[in-house]
């Protein structure tokens, strides 16, 4: 996953180190996504397709730095990598440039809210 359709690279990699230092402040073990130069670093690197925020379990995390907001843009680059990489749910952070990073908002599908407070995971 990369900083595509977000402002721009530095904007993104910024915000995605903001995003887990405020997670891992609150005892979340969050850490950045490492930005390499060359695609082939990144296709060498075993954890490419982790997420922006590693470290937090069974969650794949995106973050979005896009200009307007389209969290279901979002949501689904985070559900499919979910899938690919076997994470339990996929769950997306949009970050809001006049707003401080606390008040970036996740955006994750009901089936997958109710999982993560505790519902059952019945279907009908």
């Amino acid at each position: 996953m990369t900083a595509y359709a977000n402002q721009n690279r530095a904007i993104h990699a910024s915000i995605v180190e903001l995003v887990a230092a405020f997670l891992a402040q609150r005892g979340i073990p969050a850490v950045p996504r490492k930005y390499h130069e060359k695609v082939s670093d990144t296709l060498a690197d075993p954890h490419a397709l982790a997420g922006d925020v590693r470290g937090v379990p069974g969650v794949f995390l995106k973050v979005s730095t896009r200009r307007t907001a389209a969290p279901w843009a979002a949501l689904s680059d985070a559900q499919t990598g979910a899938q690919l990489t076997g994470a339990s749910l996929g769950a997306a952070v949009s970050w809001r440039s006049d707003r401080p990073i606390e008040e970036a908002y996740v955006t994750l599908s009901l089936h997958d809210f109710a999982q993560l407070v505790g519902g059952s995971s019945r279907t009908s």
